[in-house]
């Protein structure tokens, strides 16, 4: 009883495993920490993959050999059809064929069962013409004995049988004749017909050839992407199931303090484990500052003329008294003990007009001034190298804040699409089996969502196998790795 309690208890121990922390033989070990940078580093090369797939299919299919495929298309549709009718063509004059040959068949047996040995003449001139002969000479000679006689009389008679089934025997003959015309006639269609269902069948045959030669390469490309995007997505799945279960160690053990689980609070920055942070951060950093700078362009106040107008119109109309000085003494001292000129200082006029102090206090939402669209901008060296880091050069001017906004939101939406499982596009490859063709309607379906937005490829952002070929990247990735 007590060696079964025992293994119980080891093997509850051993086994007992939930989210966000693992116990092994009793203790709680921490959580790995996800290695982002491998992990990026192994995304940027299967995205890498893809993206040189992608240019190696746009580069194979061309508008000409889209126009031959179209052409051969067509082609193939007709030659189906036609292959179609001919087999079917063919099946039917067969059936013709069998049918005049199975009454050729019957005819011909009815004829050879009047051909027996009564019918020795199938002429029927020539055996009225024997009975004849026979009958002149019965009436004619005079027999020496009874046998002879009966011989003749005997030859009478089957001549006579004989001219009697030629009256059944000419019907059918001239049928079998005009069915052996009729057999001729559909053995020779049905002969014509079959040769032209194997010729179709033949040029069938060879235009979905030619089609799977130009789809076999596509082919092989679909099968790759298909391979790359199932790797990438156990690798994704795989990370983010460790960034889940870290996540949630932290959030487990952070309450317990330095001293019982240290890496829980070394380790407390857990949303630098997001793929790409730290590219992500630099995109929201530039989008702020480009945001600040169109602000400060389109928020221009209004000028010191128009200002100036505006104060004008605004005393004529409205026409205020004229203002008293109002004359305060905030000191307590007496103004015997000051010279009368010191008594102008603490002079205080009242308040100007508010309808003009109201209006040089406003925002003028008018046109861009169009001379500040045109000034240089300096930036900071800090900025400078976020758009390096980036591949991209800051705007020159206020004008073209707008343009290089857009550009590192692009960017962003770049990095966002590299974690993201597409597991059912295709990247327009909707290809089906030969011998139908496969449907493209234009070159939209080759640009891979990988490729950089503001270059042909995406090797300037990861260059080479590891993208992150720096001294605090690798350091940092070391440290994580120990």
């Amino acid at each position: 009883m007590g060696s079964s309690d025992c293994t119980l208890n080891e093997s509850t121990s051993t086994t007992n495993v939930s989210k966000g922390h693992i116990i092994i033989n009793g203790m709680d070990e921490p959580a790995p920490l996800p290695n982002r940078h491998n992990f990026e580093a192994d995304v940027a090369r299967l995205n890498n993959a893809i993206t040189k797939i992608s240019k190696e299919i746009g580069k194979y299919w061309t508008e000409e050999r889209r126009t031959e495929c179209n052409i051969l298309k067509q082609e193939e549709q007709q030659l189906k059809q036609s292959f179609i009718y001919h087999k079917s063509q063919t099946a039917h004059f067969e059936v013709e064929l069998k049918r005049a040959q199975g009454a050729l068949d019957a005819k011909q047996r009815e004829l050879h069962d009047l051909e027996d040995s009564d019918l020795t003449y199938k002429n029927p001139a020539v055996a009225k013409d024997k009975l004849a002969q026979l009958e002149t000479k019965y009436r004619n000679q005079t027999f020496s004995s009874a046998r002879e006689e009966q011989l003749i009389i005997n030859e009478i008679e089957r001549h006579k049988r004989n001219v009697s089934k030629l009256a059944k025997y000419m019907p059918i003959l001239e049928e079998c004749k005009r069915l052996e015309g009729l057999c001729k006639i559909a053995r020779n269609t049905h002969r014509n017909e079959k040769k032209e269902f194997f010729d179709t069948r033949d040029r069938w045959k060879n235009t979905r050839t030619r089609l799977r030669k130009i789809h076999d390469p596509i082919f092989r490309f679909r099968n790759k992407l298909n391979e790359f995007r199932a790797e990438k997505k156990v690798m994704i799945n795989k990370y983010e199931k460790e960034r889940s279960n870290y996540t949630q160690w932290l959030k487990n053990h952070r309450s317990q303090g330095l001293a019982s689980f240290p890496a829980a609070i070394l380790h407390d920055h857990h949303d630098e484990l997001e793929p790409f942070y730290e590219k992500k951060q630099v995109c929201q950093r530039l989008i702020s500052y480009l945001n600040k700078l169109q602000a400060s362009v389109e928020n221009t106040e209004i000028s010191k003329e128009l200002l100036a107008e505006v104060h004008e119109a605004a005393a004529q109309i409205v026409q205020p008294p004229p203002p008293v000085p109002q004359y305060s003494f905030e000191s307590e001292d007496s103004a015997d003990d000051y010279p009368p000129g010191f008594q102008q200082l603490n002079l205080r006029e009242a308040d100007v007009d508010p309808i003009i102090k109201n209006s040089s206090k406003r925002r003028f939402n008018g046109k861009k001034n169009l001379k500040k669209q045109n000034m240089p901008i300096t930036h900071g060296i800090e900025y400078i190298k976020l758009f390096g880091d980036l591949d991209l050069f800051p705007p020159k001017t206020y004008s073209e804040v707008q343009e290089a906004l857009g550009k590192v939101k692009r960017v962003l939406e770049f990095y966002e699409e590299q974690t993201t499982l597409t597991a059912t596009e295709d990247h327009g490859l909707c290809l089906s089996p030969i011998p139908s063709v496969i449907s493209m309607s234009g070159s939209e379906f080759f640009d891979s969502p990988l490729l950089s937005p503001h270059s042909i490829s995406s090797t300037s952002l990861f260059p080479g196998v590891e993208p992150y070929n720096n001294g605090e990247s690798s350091s940092r990735a070391e440290s994580n790795s120990r």
